[in-house]
């Protein structure tokens, strides 16, 4: 599985998993962000088409791991 993070057209952040992991940390969250992002499963065949936009919050100053 990859994740990206940032706009369509320019992605600020790449993550690529194990076809085995089924959740994810993103470290580096700025306080009171939204953030969109979109999943694509990759594998010898290609990429798939990307998920439908999930959208989070991160809090305000706090604890970095706060996540709504």
């Amino acid at each position: 599985m990859t994740i990206y993070i940032g706009t369509w057209s320019n992605v600020s952040l790449r993550l690529r998993l194990a076809g085995t992991k089924r959740d994810a940390v993103v470290n580096s969250l700025r306080p009171a962000v939204k953030y969109h992002i979109r999943l694509f499963a990759e594998n010898d065949i290609g990429i798939s088409q990307p998920s439908a936009v999930l959208r989070a919050t991160t809090t305000e100053e706090g604890n970095p791991n706060d996540v709504r």
